[in-house]
């Protein structure tokens, strides 16, 4: 992995998890059950993925993650959802089905 890619990969990992910080739930009585899936749900999908080394599949899981993010802080919800999935993100269903 390039030192660039690593860069982004970190700083995107960072971002994240400052957000899981300031996170404000739609119900505020679920805010840090919110906070805490978010982490939680960081630390596991990038230590899933940490022994990729194809750049150009980082660069889309690195999209796709960015999407994520963004659309989670649109809707103010954290949980994915199927519809709204990009392609090669992997996910729990169990969570889906909770969320």
């Amino acid at each position: 992995m390039s030192l660039q890619i690593r860069r982004e990969v970190l700083s995107l990992y960072k971002r994240i998890l400052r957000l899981s910080l300031t996170w404000e739930a739609k119900e505020p009585s679920k805010t840090k059950e919110e906070r805490i899936y978010i982490r939680t749900e960081a630390r596991t999908l990038f230590r899933k993925n940490k022994d990729v080394s194809d750049e150009r599949e980082i660069r889309e899981m690195l999209t796709g993650t960015e999407a994520r993010v963004e659309m989670g802080i649109h809707y103010r919800l954290p949980y994915p959802r199927p519809v709204n999935l990009p392609p090669n993100i992997c996910v729990d269903l169990k969570i889906i089905e909770n969320g």
